[in-house]
């Protein structure tokens, strides 16, 4: 992929990932969440089949087991935001959802037995603290059923996270990630 496309791309999944919020708020106001989560899984498979259709014979048997264990942890994740979106305001469910920038250091640690240094962690406690700043504002935080939900997905999330990270080095990721959606369904 070309530098110029690869920041296009970005810069679509930044905006994408940050209006989902408030646009899946405003869908559970009619339809249930896992009932809301279909449609958008839907969605999302009929957009990647008509742009990655001539990928499709290279698909492997490989591929599929990967792309369904993606979309499992991709499945779970979107399930419990969506679900605590029902009972939390949208901008405390993105501040838990971006904790799993934290829960992806702690599981990278883990997987390789290496703490990271103290500028990381410096910057991992800076991060959190801005995604606070930018998105509770003034909400008051405390750990309700909502809230566990919410940083459960944040975990599914981190996990699909390194699960991706590996996964695209054996599989060709455009085929890995354009799989995974419907794989969950």
């Amino acid at each position: 992929m070309k530098q110029r496309n690869a920041k296009i791309l970005l810069i679509i999944v930044i905006a994408s990932r940050s209006i989902s919020y408030l646009l899946s708020k405003i869908g559970l106001n009619g339809i249930p969440p896992l009932e809301l989560l279909a449609i958008r899984f839907a969605l999302t498979t009929l957009i990647l089949l008509l742009l990655f259709h001539r990928r499709l014979p290279l698909l492997t048997r490989h591929v599929w087991k990967a792309a369904g264990l993606l979309g499992t942890f991709l499945f779970a994740c979107m399930a419990c935001e969506l679900i605590s979106l029902t009972t939390i305001p949208s901008s405390t469910a993105a501040f838990l959802e971006n904790t799993s920038a934290i829960w992806v250091l702690v599981l990278m640690a883990i997987i390789s037995h290496h703490w990271p240094g103290k500028q990381v962690l410096t910057a991992t406690v800076l991060l959190l603290i801005g995604i606070a700043c930018l998105t509770l504002q003034g909400a008051v935080f405390h750990l309700a059923p909502g809230e566990i939900i919410c940083l459960t997905g944040s975990v599914f999330y981190a996990i699909w996270i390194c699960l991706t990270a590996r996964l695209a080095r054996q599989c060709d990721p455009l085929l890995l990630g354009g799989s995974s959606p419907y794989t969950a369904q």
